[in-house]
């Protein structure tokens, strides 16, 4: 894969990803160069972070898998700005946090329309919600 063009690398990287993001740990645990391949903002980015959408716990703060998820965040990947925002708003009290980001990770995941619609609702935004809630 070493002699693959950047790209066509990346493309197969996440294709590995889609999934889930524990396929990419055999990569993550072989060379620089796979680790490097794997950690690419554009394999991040599309990541399939499941696991952390059935148990939320590996996002914590003290979670071993936290370093790897803030680098998917960093990434602008949806899923972990939708978990990311649940957990600001939920668990340290930060509901405006919360809506900021979800507002940056556009129509994906659609379960984030929901939780943007009701953080507006909680904020006082209620023209807002309405069009948010109409739009899905």
């Amino acid at each position: 894969m070493e002699q693959l063009d950047i790209h066509t690398a990346l493309d197969i990287v996440s294709r590995v990803g889609a999934d889930s993001f524990i396929s990419l740990r055999g990569m993550l645990l072989t060379s620089k160069f796979y680790y490097s391949l794997a950690t690419h903002s554009t394999v991040l980015n599309h990541v399939s972070l499941q696991p952390f959408l059935a148990d939320a716990g590996l996002i914590n703060e003290d979670s071993v898998y936290r370093p790897f998820f803030r680098q998917c965040l960093d990434s602008h990947n949806a899923t972990a700005a939708y978990l990311e925002s649940i957990r600001l708003a939920v668990k340290l009290g930060r509901a405006e946090d919360a809506l900021q980001l979800l507002s940056t990770i556009g129509n994906y995941p659609p379960h984030a329309w929901f939780s943007r619609a009701l953080l507006q609702v909680c904020l006082g935004f209620y023209s807002e919600s309405l069009d948010t809630i109409d739009s899905f």
